[in-house]
């Protein structure tokens, strides 16, 4: 499924444009993490398993590869080996802690409190992604920097 939807993302990067999937995909992920938080609560598992597919194949086509392509668009050429390099440690070490600090999450608030706060933290990525991010569709390097 998650490749379905990133072969997806591929195709409709240059054509929707990066600040708008990142923004729908952030927004639905959104959405399906609170279905995920209700569903823990009542114990509707079918339903958490569809809310699940759903919020990874919006990662799929948003979240998960754009910011691998955006980031050396927006730093100039004499930076931008650097800061990529900067970025990526980041990237690589929000998705260790991600799953490291999963289990014991749901293990401590359970995983109602769990995918609230996953909820919550698309929310904020939503809005800066609204906010900050620039459209570098159709751009070239330079016209970015």
């Amino acid at each position: 499924m998650e490749l379905v939807f990133t072969v997806v993302g591929m195709y409709l990067i240059d054509t929707a444009g990066r600040k708008k999937l990142m923004a729908v995909g952030s927004g639905l992920m959104v959405l399906f993490a609170l279905g995920i938080s209700f569903s823990y609560a009542n114990n509707y598992q079918l339903r958490m398993l569809i809310f699940v597919m759903c919020f990874t194949s919006c990662f799929a086509f948003s979240m998960g590869p754009i910011p691998w392509i955006m980031i050396p668009e927006l730093f100039p050429t004499y930076l931008r080996g650097r800061a990529t390099g900067i970025c990526t440690v980041f990237l690589w070490g929000t998705n260790w802690a991600i799953g490291q600090f999963t289990p014991m999450l749901i293990s401590s608030i359970g995983g109602m409190g769990t995918f609230l706060v996953f909820a919550c933290t698309n929310l904020l990525c939503f809005l800066g992604v609204v906010t900050f991010v620039p459209e570098t569709k159709d751009k070239t390097l330079e016209e970015i920097a």
